[in-house]
């Protein structure tokens, strides 16, 4: 072999291994409790955080809470904050957030609307978040069979309890997820900016983070975050997920998205094949809309009604 052929094959060699190297680093900035990604950009904070009632919401969920903690299936310690209800009540919401919100109060918006009717709130940690255990997001995909057995410590408690579930960004995600699983004791979903997977919210991001194609660095930190999460990227497919529910789910998602893109609502709405309404935000970013629309609770809470009276809840916005 002269040396040009080994000049080529030296290069090739060091390129390959720059992508694999490059692909583990950009996986693990992605997932890593330790590094995660800095998303200020894709989330409008300051309208949150200067929402002049967000003190007073967030003191409101505070209200009373208890401290719940429970083990998942692979060992980790979980948390939850745990809000009294009516004491005559089992009707149940567990509120799951958004990618790296370790606030405890960061689901305190979302809240507000169930507080008002009573209900019992729990807001758990994700793993690798809060007080939860974990060294990696598993963006939805594990934290789905936390959620259901979250729903079984509810259970354990209430056997009368009616859950629904609410989250928000990757926690809407993974109220779709949990609830392809069916679990016993499900009424309804609502989920606000869910993406349609982890795959294709990865590539999403590597183009709006980094303007990274799909190929081959994507292919290669697909991998990666698989081993991580702890199964093939292939298969965490929330629009799969999705088509298996069996309850009443509210979508909502903000026009303005371009973190989980816009186009991902409608592909999650079509595979779903259970009662089901969407409302679009016009005017609303990335986990917004709920600051952006005044009427947010009320929406989500005359869905809720209709689910319990067993009305018609299909186009109950006209999907806008």
């Amino acid at each position: 072999m002269n040396a040009q052929w080994i000049a080529l094959l030296t290069f090739v060699m060091i390129s390959l291994a720059g992508l694999v190297l490059f692909s583990r680093i950009l996986a693990r900035f992605a997932l890593d409790r330790k590094a995660r990604l800095n998303l200020a950009s894709y989330f409008d904070y300051e309208t949150e955080h200067t929402w002049p009632d967000f003190r007073a919401a967030a003191a409101r969920l505070g209200q009373n809470r208890q401290t719940w903690s429970m083990t998942s299936r692979d060992g980790l310690h979980l948390e939850a904050g745990y809000r009294p209800g009516e004491p005559e009540s089992h009707d149940w919401v567990i509120l799951c957030h958004g990618y790296g919100n370790d606030a405890p109060d960061g689901m305190a918006k979302y809240a507000q609307s169930y507080i008002k009717k009573g209900w019992h709130i729990l807001t758990p940690a994700a793993r690798a978040h809060g007080g939860s255990e974990g060294r990696y997001i598993g963006m939805g995909w594990p934290e789905r069979l936390d959620i259901c057995d979250w729903i079984g410590e509810i259970r354990r408690k209430d056997s009368k309890a009616e859950v629904v579930l609410h989250g928000v960004s990757m926690g809407g995600a993974t109220v779709l997820n949990a609830a392809g699983e069916q679990p016993e004791g499900l009424q309804a979903v609502v989920a606000d900016c869910a993406f349609t997977g982890i795959r294709e919210e990865f590539a999403a991001q590597a183009r709006a983070l980094f303007g990274l194609p799909s190929f081959p660095v994507l292919d290669l930190a697909v991998v990666w975050a698989g081993k991580w999460i702890g199964t093939s990227l292939k298969q965490t497919s929330t629009t799969a997920q999705t088509a298996g529910i069996k309850v009443p789910v509210l979508f909502i998602h903000g026009a303005r998205d371009e973190f989980v893109p816009f186009e991902m609502l409608d592909r999650n709405f079509d595979a779903c094949r259970s009662p089901k309404t969407k409302l679009v935000i016009p005017d609303a970013a990335h986990a917004n809309s709920v600051f952006k629309d005044p009427q947010y609770g009320e929406k989500v809470m005359a869905f809720l009604e209709k689910v319990k009276s067993g009305e018609e809840i299909r186009d109950m916005y006209d999907g806008s």
